[in-house]
């Protein structure tokens, strides 16, 4: 939105930033603060430019991922309709709910489907890392970042992670 810095939450500042049209390999879009589903939703109606912004990167081809809530802005953008997704496992039903077209799976950490990845919570993102770190740079080299990170390399499921406790439900 024509800004050159970006501030985030924790005071760091980002910048100074690439113009939209500079090649990429790949566009992540991170999850972002929120109160609840209802504020996520909320939220994502004030994103039409990133909304716009991810849709015409995926239109030219750019790999697109989403961590988290992120997931939200791919699936408002139409990339996962039809697909494959996964989410956050809290926020499932009310991404369900509003995006009836995407195929989610809330228990597999790590989505990938036509160019479109999806993680659910945010450590999972580490896991997408990881997969691509394998892929790019081998499967050694992976397995060392992994343990540097503390990160455990078979992780591909939130379920163990999921609380009936905590889970957001549906509404009748």
């Amino acid at each position: 939105r024509g800004r050159t810095r970006i501030d985030t939450a924790t005071g760091l500042s980002i910048g100074p930033l690439a113009p939209a049209d500079t090649p990429v390999d790949v566009l992540l879009v991170p999850g972002f603060m929120h109160a609840s589903p209802d504020d996520l939703l909320a939220r994502l109606a004030g994103y039409g430019p990133e909304v716009a912004l991810v849709r015409d990167a995926a239109r030219r081809g750019i790999p697109v991922a989403a961590s988290c809530c992120g997931t939200f802005l791919l699936a408002e953008a139409g990339l996962l309709d039809g697909r494959d997704a996964t989410t956050s496992w809290w926020l499932h039903s009310a991404f369900r709910r509003r995006y009836p077209r995407a195929r989610v799976d809330v228990e597999r950490m790590v989505v990938e489907d036509g160019g479109v990845t999806t993680t659910g919570a945010s450590t999972a993102v580490m896991s997408w890392a990881l997969q691509l770190l394998a892929r790019h740079a081998g499967a050694a080299l992976a397995q060392q970042t992994a343990r540097l990170m503390l990160i455990d390399p078979d992780r591909n499921s939130q379920a163990p992670y999921i609380s009936l406790a905590l889970a957001e439900r549906p509404r009748h």
